[in-house]
């Protein structure tokens, strides 16, 4: 499995959205306020899905848990975003080889 796997696997993308928006059941997804900066969000367009990613009908804002990292820490996307993320909630990773 490599580290972005873990991550998703291991991080509630919900648990996550909830520490920069308010977030509320909506049939199999959960709803709120789009926390992307880029993004004054009036009526609730953001939506996490059960497979672990969200997408923002209103800005078009998507992707998994390192890609609302990235965008709401202003880390850059990608392996920066992963290593940062798994660090900050205490996720073990395996040892990459560059």
């Amino acid at each position: 499995m490599n580290p972005f796997e873990i991550v998703r696997e291991q991080i509630d993308l919900v648990e996550l959205a909830r520490e920069y928006t308010e977030m509320r059941p909506s049939g199999r997804a959960y709803v709120g306020s789009c926390p992307h900066s880029d993004h004054e969000d009036r009526t609730p367009s953001f939506h996490v899905y059960p497979d672990r990613r969200f997408r923002c009908y209103g800005c078009g804002f998507r992707g998994d848990a390192t890609d609302l990292w990235a965008t709401v820490n202003g880390v850059e996307s990608g392996m920066m975003a992963v290593l940062d993320l798994a660090r900050a909630y205490e996720v073990e990773l395996p040892d990459l080889d560059p």
